[in-house]
Formats: C-alpha cells, structure tokens, sequence
C-alpha cells in the first residue's frame, strides 16, 4: 500500500504532474491520482508506473498505460473491418472492428447488431458492459467464445478480444452486420454475402471476409477479400492479411494530371496472402473524372472489365484478382491493363501497364 501512493512511482508526460495518490476503500485495490492541470480531449496519455508489486510478491515492474478522454462515436470513426459468419462446424461467429479516426472512443457506449429480411435492427448487443477504451489504429474482436477464437486462429491478438454473452445472427449465405454508437446512429453497416469470398475456394467454412483498406465503402464486394490460407483464413485482433495501402509512394500526383500505377507487378492469387490482388492506385488534381479500367491478355483480347464509367475521387484504388468476366482462372502470363478516363470538360487519355499473372 505504501508503495501505491509514493508519489515518486508515477510518471504522466505531457508535463503534467501528480499532486497526490490515494488507495480507494474499501478493498484499497484501486488508486485515485489527484493531477495538476485537466486533460486535453485530443490527446492519448501515458502513465508510467514502477515498484508496485502484486498480491503474489511478484518482482516489482515498469508499467505504461495509456488513458485518455473518450468522445462519441461518430459515423464513420468506427469500421467493421473483419467477419466470420459461416465458422467451422461446432464454431462461433465473430465480428472485428477497427477504429480508424483519432479519436479515443469507450467501446460500452457502442452495440454490435443485424437486420431482419424487413431490414429491422435486430439482436442488439452492447459491447462490453463495463467502460474500456478503445484508441486510434486499434482492433477489437467481438464473439461469444473468445478461447475457440484463440485455438483456431493462431495469430490472435487475445487482448483485443471480448467475449459477450449473446451475439447477432450473422446467416453463412448472406446478412447485415451493424455497428451503432450510444444513440443508435449507424457508425458503419456492412450487407455481405458468400458471393464476396474469393470464388476459387472450395470451401468458406472457417474463412472470414476482411475489408482490403477501411478507407473503401463497407458495402462494396471489391472493398472485401477472404482470409489468406497463410494465416488459417482469418486475422481477428490484429491487422488484415489482404490489406492494402492507399496510394503509394511512387504515385505523387503530378500537376493537372490524373496519375495511375499498380503494384504488385506481379500477380500470384493463390490465396496465401502475397501478391493475391492486383491494385491499380489513382491520384487526380480534381473530381468529376471517369474512368473505365480493362484486362486484356497478350494476343490483345479482352479478358476482364475492372469498372465502366466509374467515377473517380481526389484518390483512391481498384483491384483485379486474376479471374476473367465469368470468375474463372485466366492462364498465366503477361497482361496489359488499360486504363481510359474524360471528365465533362472534353479531357481524355489513357494509361495502360503490363503485369505477370502466375499461379
């Protein structure tokens, strides 16, 4: 006890000071820091705390702990970012989300729920019960077994995982996914289907859908890809394996010039997580621009329309995954993406760049 309110065993940054320690009756297993100045809203904590040993005499540690002050989760701050709705058989579903704003959000004030065919909210669970922070560039896990997580995905971030006692249905052909804050605004919405997982699986018991970059729309199929093999077809709790940057660094827009590249040069969908997509960044000086993006192969034969008439923003990403019109496996070899835009203003041109398909 006299160790907990030792002044010296505290450390905050940010130039603020610890005036005075208290132990919280009555099971003095808590302590109350009395701070100098009050805390920014816009900024993420770290108290460092040294010599406290635990009721197991275990060897005093260093130990940094983040805090801060958590606002509301607005639309947008929040993403569902990972989702296993068809588990192997005797399996749990599970739902990640991924805060993505700069915000320090608490995860009691946000539920997890679904729609009905009428497109009702339904099976509205909060997540968790008790206040827990939730800081910028996180991940959190929701399910109703949290070890069968663990013993099935072996890259589980376990820390990141919450075990709740009811969860949504989330049907293995098709369903809607919702993530709402404290007064039930839609913070993000995802309506998946099976149809979205890599269409040369031969199965998609145990492989969860996983959102490519959380800055693409949630109801878009092109902004999901299943769970890499590599990886036992799932991530939960730790960063995607079919993630996906924004534009690169060799895609600098250029002055009054609407810029594409792609990357790898190389493509290998054989789903183990490398090279499995092909991303074609683009940059433009304004909006209002379209775009069609084709696939032809080395005789010039058209193979694979990525979009028509898409219209571009400021930035963004497409991806083509190796397959032709009819998602069937095109042979390996060299292909030429071709790239046309215009805009309303009577601007027109052309890119096209050559790529190396190989199974």
């Amino acid at each position: 006890m006299a160790a907990a309110i030792n002044l010296t065993n505290y450390q905050l940054d940010a130039g603020i000071n610890i005036l005075r320690a208290e132990m919280i009756p009555p099971l003095f297993n808590e302590t109350r820091l009395e701070l100098s100045s009050i805390l920014s809203e816009d900024l993420v904590y770290n108290l460092t705390v040294k010599n406290m040993t635990s009721c197991s005499q275990r060897t005093p540690q260093v130990e940094t702990i983040q805090f801060g002050i958590p606002k509301l989760c607005n639309p947008g701050d929040a993403v569902i970012n990972e989702i296993l709705f068809n588990p192997f058989p005797n399996g749990f579903d599970y739902l990640e989300i991924y805060n993505r704003s700069k915000k320090i959000l608490d995860l009691s004030t946000l539920r997890i729920a679904s729609r009905n065919a009428a497109g009702q909210l339904q099976s509205t669970s909060i997540i968790p019960s008790e206040p827990q922070l939730f800081f910028p560039g996180e991940y959190r896990v929701f399910t109703t077994d949290s070890s069968w997580i663990r013993r099935n995905y072996f890259n589980t971030d376990s820390r990141t995982v919450i075990q709740l006692p009811s969860f949504p249905s989330y049907p293995d052909r098709e369903g809607t996914a919702v993530l709402l804050n404290s007064v039930f605004e839609v913070v993000d919405e995802v309506s998946y289907s099976e149809k979205w997982h890599f269409p040369l699986l031969t199965s998609t018991e145990g492989v969860s859908l996983e959102r490519i970059n959380p800055e693409l729309p949630s109801g878009q199929a092109s902004s999901w890809h299943s769970g890499a093999s590599t990886v036992n077809y799932g991530t939960p709790g730790i960063q995607n394996s079919q993630l996906v940057g924004g534009v690169s660094a060799g895609g600098v827009l250029e002055p009054d010039k609407l810029k594409f590249e792609i990357s790898p040069r190389r493509l290998s969908p054989n789903h183990d997580g490398i090279e499995d997509r092909l991303i074609i960044h683009y940059s433009s000086p304004d909006a209002g621009y379209m775009a069609g993006i084709r696939v032809f192969d080395a005789r010039g034969r058209p193979v694979r329309i990525v979009a028509h008439n898409a219209l571009l923003g400021k930035s963004g990403l497409f991806t083509w995954d190796g397959l032709d019109d009819l998602q069937r496996p095109l042979a390996k070899g060299i292909y030429i993406v071709w790239v046309e835009w215009f805009n309303l203003q009577g601007k027109r041109s052309s890119w096209k760049e050559g790529v190396l398909l190989q199974w």
